[in-house]
């Protein structure tokens, strides 16, 4: 009976060849997590390696991974049945199984995307002093690239609606959805995945995005600011507020910074407060980014994480202005799209 128990139990058998590793590594499996821990380990030998292991009730996403390496060899779902792995390091194709043939489809349809997109940032970067004309019309064609980006994303969704591959691209994208885009892609998944965990947080979430989008009442609060007093948002009725959320562990939010100090002195004279709004826990990290990065604008910090909760606030940096009749006007904007906002509300032209 036991013997018959044991035999019945799921499986995955993984059996790679990847010719450009050095004979001898040892290549972990890696469970990606969080937390990411390491659940076996082979040598490889002629580029030969071979992974046997009982199969996760869910498709699992795991690396192939050498220790010291940035970058894993490889990612594979572990599930039941036959997974075979080729090609070479940092490009190889997993297939045999249903998630790992979907995962290869989306590597194929989408991926190449991200990295169009990346290379278009990096040319728009190295060019910045090309002049405003140059920038408007590479913002024009990154604008196109993510529009496309988009597309790919929600077409593999309606394709593949029952995919782990699907779902896991859906909760990326939730960060960077307001509620009504986010709810319409939820509709896409299967009526099966509907109730799993993931799915009813993202529902809760797209809740909350739409208690907070543009057009409504922006949520009131008061915080402890950085000179030993207190700020009410209210208070600031008939200014625009720009709330900058960042903190002080956020490497993007810090490369932000001198950004909003180039807004705050440029419309020092207009009807316009800038508010910078930490979700630092530590009133140290938080004292001593501030003290590094000069930020000499209102700064407020939200120690237990209320306020962010209130505004949906799932990444950052992220910035919400409000109006004068405390009404949000606009959520996430960044860069030139956002100084292109507060020329338009302040009737103010580029300096």
């Amino acid at each position: 009976m036991c013997l018959a128990s044991v035999a019945n139990i799921p499986v995955y058998h993984i059996q790679g060849h990847v010719a450009d590793i050095e004979d001898g590594t040892v290549l972990y499996l890696r469970l990606v997590g969080p937390p990411a821990r390491d659940i076996d380990s082979v040598v490889v030998r002629n580029g030969n390696f071979e992974y046997r292991g009982n199969a996760p009730k869910e498709p699992t996403w795991a690396t192939l991974s050498i220790k010291g390496k940035f970058c894993s060899v490889g990612e594979v779902y572990l599930e039941k049945g036959e997974i075979r792995v080729s090609g070479k390091m940092y490009n190889t194709t997993v297939k045999g199984t249903h998630t790992n043939n979907e995962n290869e489809v989306f590597k194929h349809m989408v991926s190449p995307m991200y990295s169009k997109r990346y290379t278009l940032g990096s040319i728009l970067s190295e060019n910045y002093d090309r002049g405003t004309a140059y920038r408007d019309s590479m913002n024009n064609v990154i604008k196109n690239c993510e529009k496309q980006i988009d597309k790919a994303e929600l077409d593999y969704i309606k394709t593949y609606p029952k995919s782990v591959i699907a779902l896991k691209l859906l909760e990326y994208k939730s960060s960077h959805m307001n509620g009504m885009q986010l709810n319409s892609a939820i509709a896409l998944l299967d009526k099966s995945m509907q109730n799993r965990e993931e799915v009813v947080r993202m529902k809760h979430y797209a809740k909350q995005l739409l208690s907070c989008s543009e057009g409504t009442a922006a949520p009131d609060f008061t915080l402890s600011n950085s000179t030993g007093g207190t700020f009410t948002l209210s208070s600031a009725k008939g200014k625009y507020v720009l709330i900058d959320f960042w903190a002080s562990w956020c490497a993007s939010c810090r490369n932000a910074l001198p950004g909003v100090a180039a807004l705050n002195k440029k419309y020092e004279k207009a009807n316009l407060l800038i508010l910078g709004l930490s979700l630092d826990r530590s009133d140290e990290a938080w004292r001593k980014a501030l003290k590094q990065e000069g930020c000499g604008w209102l700064q407020v910090c939200d120690y237990d994480g209320k306020v962010a909760h209130a505004y949906a606030v799932s990444a950052i940096p992220l910035t919400i202005i409000v109006g004068p009749d405390g009404r949000i006007i606009s959520r996430g904007l960044q860069k030139e799209a956002l100084e292109k906002k507060l020329d338009e509300l302040l009737n103010t032209g580029k300096q």
